[in-house]
């Protein structure tokens, strides 16, 4: 429960931190005149990629990085994931001769073995719903690098985040 006292004027700021995440309240009191309220609430990150955009990725540097956010110690593709996944499918349609090796990654929370699993997992689910949706098993492959290959500070929740992707890496 929040409570407010009017005689204050300036900006007040409330956390609501719970199960379903935060929610920041900030309340602007101009001297008791008029009242300004504004909700803030956490969302996960989602990434908008064009199927151009992941072509050039891959001819400039071999690789195109996706962050489609898995839920916690799961390998499921969420529905959020879709629009990113088609992005690559029209790459992929696009480019016939290219094969790919579909990367996992995570960050150090947890043990070794358990996030090696769990990147292997999360490619293999990765690769499935590109064949799903028409790519060549043939032209794909599948592996887990866990977080054996960061590319931010696994101290921050911001370098946590970074290392948690999927890598599309063109094969020879």
């Amino acid at each position: 429960m929040l409570s407010y006292n009017p005689d204050h004027e300036g900006v007040h700021v409330f956390l609501l931190d719970n199960k379903v995440g935060k929610v920041w309240v900030v309340l602007e009191n101009n001297y008791g005149r008029n009242y300004k309220l504004t909700l803030i609430e956490a969302k996960t990150m989602q990434q908008v990629v064009k199927a151009g955009q992941l072509a050039d990725e891959m001819a400039r540097q071999g690789y195109a990085t996706l962050y489609i956010n898995f839920d916690h110690d799961k390998a499921e593709i969420k529905a959020e994931a879709r629009p990113a996944l088609d992005e690559v499918v029209a790459m992929l349609k696009s480019m016939p001769a290219t094969r790919i090796s579909v990367e996992g990654h995570t960050d150090n929370v947890g043990n070794a073995p358990a996030n090696q699993k769990l990147s292997q997992a999360r490619a293999r689910s990765v690769m499935e719903a590109l064949t799903a949706a028409g790519i060549e098993a043939r032209r794909l492959q599948s592996k887990g690098l866990g977080s054996g290959v960061p590319i931010a500070d696994n101290r921050t929740e911001e370098g946590r985040a970074k290392n948690r992707r999927v890598e599309l890496v063109r094969l020879k």
